[in-house]
């Protein structure tokens, strides 16, 4: 008994380790699987011997804590977890329970269970009061500003008669598969580590300081709990009172008199699960070109409106002319569309296809000479000066992924292109109060903020304002090399072919866009920016007598304890130097466990796939673990 009550402590010592990880922190450190075995060993080792119990034992309470940085919300009663499931004969077994406490006429109603995070909305007087994460399940954390930014929470219902004034709605926030796989492509695309599954994304997005993030980030909802329940009298009676009132339920649900039905809705989605992307057929009405900041053309199909999983379809992408052909797509071509959650749907397939589609030869919006440039698939506008490219430019400039100019949005930065105020990112710092208050919604006060802003970024860090450039090729890694290596922004404008080449992470494509980008308008935006004032600062040197001093170390993989900006912030702290390939100069390699892999030169890996419904109530928890090793 010595040696399994050890067992036990030791087992509960290692669940609460990982929950703490997993719930508070978003930063799991084992696998879904391994996560399971371990507390189903506990488990069934507490029920073999009850007296092996304590009551702070992860089997008898909620995994999580309250964050520091939101105020604590007390629930008016406990969230409550559900218990695993992981056979069959354990379901029936606890079917043979309920019928003995309720007699035979139990009906059981069921629905999926959704990767997301948990949370608990309070109405009183009809409108939204509060939004509260279930944090350890008595006290969460207010989360209401963010939670008022998702389009399917109601910010004001008509409550159902019988419901007392204030009454709470609770459910989950998740991630649509399309909508997680999106962000991820748009954070690599911006040289920014991805999110690792669905659920840590919407925890991390739910709980942003900035409710603007939170509102970018395509979020949805299913509701399932009503308390008090007012009228409703089982949980079937909940979920479609949910529903008349404006809540998102899930469509996915049914109900059963006997335990062969739930047995068999578990099995038939198991089956079915890849399938819940919802479609639907229309028709192109036409194919437009919209130009990016690079200057590359993207097709997208203009639709027949159509309603997709509740929502009016009228756009989808096509991407490039070679997908376009690969599916047929054309003008007044019939085509099936499907989407997941609030993102541009895609084009599924074309009933009569017919390859041939062109890409224009001339700019949409300058007309411009349009080029492919192999071996690419994408087609460029080749004119410098297009507007559509310099509003890109501008807004990735003033992005949060740039200098994070607070103000600087898409109706401000067109005001101020038409106007002739602003033409590349050193006009910003030229603006008077006068001239950004005569632009339209701004007025004395708005207009000082914005200057005030502007004369903020003046400083920024050399990585930052690099990758603020949108010089091609180069993210925010990227950045942070070349900061790194040559320590102003002088220094990188006027570096050769082979000095770029020589920094780990710049092969030879890479280097060569660098030095074009510099020998062409880069250098001149790159005078006009410290004639206006700009002073980026150099990143601080490596320490000299640090344990990796001289040693060159590349992360690989997705790092899950860290970021793996944290982590080449963590190798330069300690002296060594953090590159982005591996190369004959490179002494460790560190391996995440997911997209692992050494390479000669940096490429985007593709988003990870999409986490499925889990077959068990908990959220699943994805692979984790770092390994390292000496290269060569």
């Amino acid at each position: 008994m010595k040696a399994k009550s050890k067992r036990a402590e030791e087992l509960r010592e290692q669940i609460r380790r990982h929950e703490y990880a997993y719930h508070v922190l978003d930063q799991p450190e084992i696998t879904d699987a391994q996560y399971d075995a371990l507390y189903l060993e506990l488990r069934r080792l507490e029920e073999a011997h009850p007296e092996l119990v304590t009551p702070d034992s992860p089997t008898q309470r909620v995994g999580g804590e309250a964050g520091e940085q939101f105020s604590k919300v007390k629930h008016r009663s406990p969230m409550l977890s559900l218990q695993n499931a992981f056979e069959e004969a354990e379901i029936r077994a606890w079917d043979k329970r309920v019928r003995g406490v309720v007699g035979e006429a139990a009906t059981y109603v069921c629905e999926l269970k959704i990767d997301g995070l948990a949370i608990s909305l309070t109405y009183a007087g009809g409108g939204l009061r509060r939004a509260a994460t279930r944090g350890d399940g008595m006290v969460g954390e207010d989360v209401t500003a963010n939670v008022r930014t998702l389009k399917s929470v109601p910010l004001s219902i008509s409550p159902l008669p019988g419901l007392p004034e204030e009454f709470e709605v609770r459910g989950e926030v998740y991630f649509p598969f399309r909508s997680f796989e999106k962000l991820n492509r748009d954070m690599e695309a911006a040289g920014k580590q991805p999110f690792m599954n669905p659920r840590n994304a919407a925890a991390g997005s739910v709980r942003q300081l900035d409710p603007k993030v939170t509102a970018g980030r395509n979020l949805q909802t299913f509701m399932y709990t009503l308390d008090p329940a007012g009228p409703a009298r089982s949980q079937w009676e909940v979920l479609e009172g949910l529903q008349r009132m404006g809540f998102r339920v899930n469509p996915n649900r049914d109900r059963f008199d006997s335990i062969e039905g739930v047995v068999e809705y578990h099995h038939h989605w198991q089956e079915q699960r890849e399938t819940l992307d919802q479609q639907a057929e229309t028709v192109v009405e036409d194919i437009v070109c919209y130009v990016g900041r690079t200057g590359v053309l993207t097709p997208v199909a203009h639709l027949r409106p159509v309603i997709v999983g509740g929502v009016t379809v009228r756009n989808a992408s096509l991407h490039n002319e070679d997908l376009v052909n690969q599916k047929g797509v054309y003008v007044g071509a019939a085509v099936v569309v499907q989407r997941a959650g609030d993102v541009i749907p895609e084009v599924v397939s074309v009933k009569e296809p017919r390859p041939g589609w062109k890409m224009p030869a001339q700019c949409p919006i300058c007309g411009g000479q349009v080029v492919r440039e192999e071996p690419y698939v994408a087609h460029r506008c080749i004119n410098p000066f297009c507007p559509a490219q310099r509003l890109q430019n501008l807004l990735l400039y003033a992005s949060r992924g740039g200098l994070n100019i607070d103000g600087l949005g898409y109706s401000t930065l067109n005001q101020l292109i038409n106007r002739g105020l602003v033409e590349d990112p050193s006009d910003f710092y030229r603006l008077t109060v006068e001239q950004v208050e005569s632009l339209d919604r701004f007025a004395r006060k708005s207009a000082e903020n914005l200057i005030q802003a502007i004369d903020g970024s003046r400083t920024p860090p050399l990585a930052r304002l690099l990758s603020a450039l949108g010089i091609p090729q180069v993210g925010e890694a990227t950045a942070e090399l070349l900061a790194a290596e040559f320590g102003s922004l002088e220094r990188v404008r006027d570096a050769s072919e082979e000095q770029l080449q020589a920094v780990d992470g710049v092969g030879p494509s890479m280097a060569r866009e660098i030095r074009a980008y510099f020998q062409g308008r880069g250098s001149e935006l790159v005078r006009r920016l410290l004639d206006a004032g700009v002073r980026p600062e150099a990143p601080e040197a490596p320490a000299a007598d640090g344990p990796l001093a001289g040693k060159t170390v590349v992360f690989t993989g997705t790092l899950e304890r860290i970021s793996r900006p944290e982590a080449e912030a963590l190798v330069r702290s300690l002296g060594g130097k953090a590159a982005g390939s591996v190369s004959a100069r490179t002494d460790f390699v560190v391996a995440g466990p997911r997209r692992a892999g050494c390479r000669s030169r940096p490429t985007h890996a593709s988003a990870p796939a999409a986490a499925r419904p889990s077959r068990t109530p908990r959220a699943r928890r994805p692979g984790l673990g770092v390994s390292a090793t000496r290269s060569g």
